[in-house]
């Protein structure tokens, strides 16, 4: 008589979790938001189930990011409006003559970036739903001010003790973005006096 195939017919066999930490450790990937298990199908489990269970997976992935552009979007308004508002009230108040308005926005988005970055840290103390630290940081300070989100980077760089990388960083930033800006506006200058000459 021929032996039993493994996995076939052994309805004793709990096929729930894997049979060792080797498995286990094997089968855990890195997904959106930390690490999530994935058990093997084995012969005698459905077919069927093993496609649901990846669906509803993949279903729950896709509602996670959804909702976490959808927190972005809202705190990028947010910030955005803050922006102008902010940058508005400078400038009525100290005039236009020089961009105090833009440097305080910058200044101000930079201060608050790298407090609630500390704060929300996996090794701070206070708790901080993933959802929550991502519309505060992207949405909100990268709505208000971009910079902020440079100024942060470059500190992680400086904290690494990646010297040469931040004054990259901070070099090629304000050359690269300056050649942009007047590259761009040479061309839009062009396609406006073309538009008007014809």
């Amino acid at each position: 008589m021929m032996g039993q195939v493994e996995g076939v017919g052994d309805e004793n066999r709990n096929y729930g979790a894997p049979d060792n930490s080797g498995d286990q450790k094997r089968i855990l990937r890195l997904g959106y938001g930390g690490l999530h298990p994935v058990w093997p199908i084995h012969l005698d489990q459905p077919l069927e189930d093993g496609f649901t269970d990846r669906a509803s997976r993949l279903q729950g992935r896709l509602v996670n990011v959804v909702i976490t552009y959808i927190w972005i979007a809202i705190g990028s308004a947010l910030g955005g409006m803050a922006r102008y508002a902010c940058s508005r009230a400078v400038a009525l108040r100290y005039g236009e003559t020089f961009p105090w308005g833009t440097l305080v926005v910058n200044i101000s988005g930079s201060f608050i970036i790298g407090l609630i970055a500390a704060a929300s840290a996996p090794e701070s103390r206070l708790i901080v739903a993933p959802n929550l630290r991502t519309f505060l940081l992207v949405g909100i300070c990268g709505g208000y001010t971009t910079f902020s989100s440079f100024s942060l980077q470059t500190l992680e760089l400086i904290r690494n003790r990646d010297f040469g990388e931040a004054f990259g960083n901070v070099l090629l930033s304000v050359a690269a973005c300056m050649a942009a800006v007047t590259i761009g506006y040479i061309l839009g200058s062009a396609v406006g006096s073309a538009r008007g000459g014809g």
